[in-house]
């Protein structure tokens, strides 16, 4: 059974099991992560929703973006993935196209032992509007 927390950290390295925050969560061999609604800083800065490391597993799984507030269709912002600190996914939305839907998505293959950082950034107003950050999978050994 894969360990929360990866790195060979022991089951209560991931803290929350049921609920939100910047970590995974393991069930047998799925495993998933919800941010929660967490409000940008109010600066164009990258704001970071999700942030943790792999074990010796890899996953195949889904991010979604998604936002709380009907206001952000002014806005224009910048989802990102990185993996070891290098972009390898980018998602823009723009002022015209709120990304509420559910097919706001972009499926990954995070390879063992990576630290995998997921961050908003609003590019145009610095405003404090409200986003989620999802990621759903399966381990594999």
């Amino acid at each position: 059974m894969p360990l929360i927390g990866g790195g060979g950290a022991g089951n209560t390295a991931g803290g929350n099991p049921s609920g939100t925050g910047t970590s995974l969560n393991y069930i047998g061999n799925h495993v998933y992560g919800y941010s929660g609604a967490i409000a940008l800083d109010g600066t164009t800065n990258d704001n970071t929703y999700m942030l943790f490391t792999t074990g010796p597993q890899y996953i195949v799984g889904t991010v979604q973006f998604n936002n709380l507030d009907e206001g952000a269709g002014t806005d224009d912002m910048v989802c990102k993935i990185f993996f070891d600190n290098q972009i390898v996914q980018s998602y823009r939305v723009g002022s015209s196209n709120i990304y509420t839907s559910p097919d706001n998505t972009i499926p990954v293959l995070i390879p063992p032992f990576t630290t995998v950082k997921i961050t908003i950034k609003d590019l145009t107003q610095a405003s404090t509007i409200e986003n989620i950050v999802s990621l759903v999978g399966r381990v594999y050994a």
